[in-house]
C-alpha cells in the first residue's frame, strides 16, 4: 500500500495566511484603541457632569441660606482675582460644623481667581470679629477650568401684595441687574458661566428676600 505524503505549504500560500493574520490584528487593535478613546471620552464627561453638579449642589446650600438683613454685595475683582470679573459678599448660615468658628452665622465671597478657579471664601461671622486677631479665611474650590463668571440678580415686577413692597426706586422693578447694591435681597440670583467653551447657568431663589414673585394679586 503506497503512502500518501503531506504536500507541504507553498511560499504563496503561506505568504497570503500572514497577511490575513495581519489584517484581523489591525482590525482588532482599530477596534480596541476606538473603544478606550470612546470610554476615556465617557469618562471625562462623567467627572465634568460630576464636578458641575457638585458646584451646583453646594452653591444651592450656600445662596439660599443667606440671610435677610445681612449685607449682601456686589463688588469688583480683587488683585488675587481674575480680572474683569464681580464677586459676591453675603453671611449666611452654614448650619454646624466641627469647626466653631465656621459655624452659625457666616460671612462669604464667591469669586473666580487667577487660575480660573471659582472659589468659596469663608470667615466667622460679623458678630464675631475680634479687632486684635487676625481672621483666617476657609476656602473652598467649587470649580476649575472657569473661563468667565458673571452675576445677575432678580427683581420681580412691582405688585401690591400683602406682604408689601420693599423701598426700590421704580426702575429696579421686573428686570434683571448686573450689580447689587440695595440694602434687600433680591428674589432670584443667577450664575453665568464659560467652562471649556461649554456656557452653563445656575439660578437659585433667596427665600429670606422681602421681594417676593407674585403671580396672582
Amino acid at each position: 500500500m503506497r503512502k500518501k505524503h503531506k504536500r507541504p505549504f507553498t511560499l504563496l500560500e503561506l505568504m497570503i495566511a500572514m497577511g490575513l493574520v495581519t489584517l484581523l490584528i489591525s482590525i482588532l487593535g482599530f477596534s480596541y484603541r476606538q473603544i478606550t478613546e470612546v470610554n476615556r471620552l465617557m469618562d471625562l464627561k462623567m467627572e465634568e457632569a460630576f464636578e458641575k453638579r457638585y458646584a451646583e449642589m453646594r452653591l444651592g446650600k450656600v445662596l439660599p441660606s443667606i440671610k435677610e438683613g445681612t449685607f449682601f454685595r456686589t463688588g469688583a475683582s480683587l488683585p488675587f482675582e481674575k480680572e474683569d470679573t464681580k464677586n459676591i459678599f453675603f453671611e449666611f448660615d452654614n448650619c454646624f460644623k466641627y469647626d466653631s468658628t465656621l459655624s452659625g452665622l457666616v460671612v462669604g465671597r464667591l469669586f473666580l481667581d487667577k487660575k480660573g478657579r471659582l472659589l468659596l471664601a469663608l470667615l466667622p461671622g460679623s458678630d464675631r470679629w475680634d479687632e486684635e486677631a487676625s481672621l483666617k479665611a476657609h476656602f473652598e474650590v467649587l470649580l476649575d477650568e472657569v473661563d468667565t463668571l458673571s452675576w445677575e440678580f432678580y427683581v420681580p415686577p412691582k405688585k401690591r401684595s400683602k406682604y408689601g413692597l420693599a423701598d426700590l426706586p421704580d426702575e429696579a422693578w421686573g428686570k434683571w441687574h448686573d450689580t447689587w447694591n440695595y440694602n434687600v435681597l433680591p428674589a432670584l440670583v443667577r450664575l453665568r458661566m464659560k467652562r471649556k467653551g461649554e456656557e452653563t447657568t445656575f439660578a437659585y431663589p433667596l427665600p429670606e428676600s422681602e421681594l417676593h414673585v407674585v403671580y396672582n394679586e
